[in-house]
């Protein structure tokens, strides 16, 4: 299935310098009633339902890992795992609570938004 949303996996998200960039254009296309429409509004409201955090600690990681080797990167995603579960966050708590336990209600992110977060 990925392989057949290449082109708008790359149009949407390639060549992006910010994750709000991002959201941005989903959030536009998302409007149109075409097939890509269809996808860009589900994309946008399936990013939108993530802790905005993770949102931007995902980006920055894979604008940063880019050209890296496997184990350069898998040495990332390993430090990256230990030092988000290690911080005092309530947002990573919250989003299990709700989505993993409760399996019910919508997490209230803190801080709500990407563009809170710099």
């Amino acid at each position: 299935k990925i392989y057949r949303e290449k082109d708008m996996i790359e149009k949407f998200f390639g060549n992006s310098q910010s994750l709000e960039e991002i959201l941005s254009r989903l959030e536009k296309s998302g409007e149109e009633p075409s097939e890509e429409g269809k996808w860009a509004s589900k994309t946008f409201k399936t990013m939108m339902a993530k802790a905005p955090i993770s949102l931007k600690v995902i980006f920055y990681s894979l604008k940063r890992a880019q050209g890296w080797n496997l184990k350069q990167v898998l040495q990332l995603e390993y430090n990256l795992m230990f030092q988000l579960t290690a911080i005092n966050n309530s947002s990573g708590r919250e989003g299990i609570k709700k989505l993993l336990i409760d399996k019910k209600g919508k997490p209230q992110w803190n801080p709500n938004s990407p563009k809170l977060i710099q």
